[in-house]
């Protein structure tokens, strides 16, 4: 049987403990828009696999890279954008820093 990476399955207190996140700090990415669980009628939170691997993406942007909140939305819809539209954003960096570069040297020259 294969589980869907969309369909809900993990409650807030098992995702706490893959995480090794309190459960007050996936209530903070709740209310700052960084994730969205599904809820059930009776309103509790049930997470998929992808919605861990976004947990794991968060914690990791927060601690090991220091960024708050909106740095680590924008990065998450950068990062979600290029993805839907199969844009790599590698090239678009490499691609300015090359004419930024051309135009240096064309002003230096």
């Amino acid at each position: 049987m294969d589980i869907s990476n969309t369909k809900p399955l993990f409650s807030l207190s098992v995702v706490s403990k893959i995480t090794n996140l309190p459960a007050k700090t996936l209530n903070y990415f709740e209310r700052q828009g960084l994730i969205a669980p599904s809820k059930t009628p009776g309103n509790r939170r049930l997470y998929s696999k992808e919605d861990l691997i976004r947990v794991l993406t968060i914690k990791y942007l927060k601690e090991k890279m220091a960024l708050n909140s909106s740095g680590i939305n924008l990065i998450l819809k950068i990062t979600s954008y290029t993805a839907t539209k199969g844009v790599n954003i590698k090239e678009i960096f490499f691609k300015d820093l090359d004419e930024e570069k051309d135009l240096k040297e064309a002003l230096n020259g």
